[in-house]
């Protein structure tokens, strides 16, 4: 979209106050940081000078940002286009940095590819073979689940952070992931974000054409999961919030019981 800015230095000295009078005067303003708005040039020049401002004003090509829906210039300093349309950079990097997943999916010979991936509203590196959406549980939580026409989602489980339970999770990827590197099997490792700082999803993957392959490893995944996945201990430290050796008697019946009933 064309538009115009103001460049000269001075006018940064009494930027509110420009912006202010411009925005009294009707004037459609698309980014103060900016120093852009949309139409009016000669109606500005006059306002500016009456404030004793002598400047310089050009045109710009904007572009709105699909996320903060704020208009930047597009020099490159401050976004680029994507497949979802323009994104900002501050907003791609809020993205990166708080992403609804992150994938790292592994080939046949068990290399990682451009770890990590980022799926979320915006941004999607793995070019759609991954997506996500939103689960509400109610008002306030909910978390994001994974879907992939591509992969095979083989086992779901949820970290809980800084626990013994997380501990025991990651040793059962560890066997799962070394395993299926020998075999040869394409596969993803997909973390999913939640309304709980300290419950992340935790998602296995096969690639669909491997999942003959992957059938060789299912009793070796049972083992695994009688091994390290204590569905008892799992459930008192997501109630309790502790270690199931940290609970009193009382508090390990009380998940219990409470479990029962959710």
């Amino acid at each position: 979209m064309k538009a115009y800015v103001i460049k000269d230095r001075e006018f940064e000295e009494k930027t509110d106050e420009i912006w202010d009078r411009l925005e009294e005067e009707g004037i459609e303003i698309l980014n103060r940081r900016e120093r852009t708005f949309k139409s009016g040039v000669r109606k500005v020049r006059k306002i500016l000078k009456e404030m004793g401002i002598e400047a310089e004003i050009g045109k710009v090509d904007v572009a709105e940002c699909v996320s903060c829906e704020d208009y930047f210039i597009e020099d490159g300093s401050n976004g680029g286009w994507r497949e979802c349309g323009y994104l900002c950079y501050a907003c791609e990097e809020y993205e990166r940095s708080e992403p609804p997943a992150t994938i790292y999916i592994y080939n046949d010979e068990g290399y990682e590819e451009d770890m990590p991936h980022t799926v979320g509203h915006y941004i999607n590196d793995t070019e759609g073979t991954f997506n996500v959406s939103w689960v509400s549980t109610d008002a306030w939580r909910g978390h994001y689940e994974a879907q992939s026409d591509t992969y095979q989602e083989i086992y779901d489980d949820w970290i809980l952070a800084y626990s013994k339970d997380a501990e025991e999770l990651k040793k059962f990827d560890e066997v799962m992931i070394k395993a299926m590197k020998e075999a040869g099997i394409r596969f993803a490792k997909v973390f999913t974000r939640s309304s709980n700082v300290f419950f992340i999803g935790n998602e296995l993957w096969v690639h669909k054409d491997d999942m003959d392959k992957f059938k060789k490893l299912g009793k070796l995944l049972n083992e695994a999961i009688e091994k390290y996945r204590n569905p008892t201990r799992y459930t008192i430290t997501a109630l309790t919030g502790k270690d199931p050796d940290e609970c009193t008697e009382e508090e390990k019946l009380w998940a219990i019981v409470s479990a029962s009933i959710l």
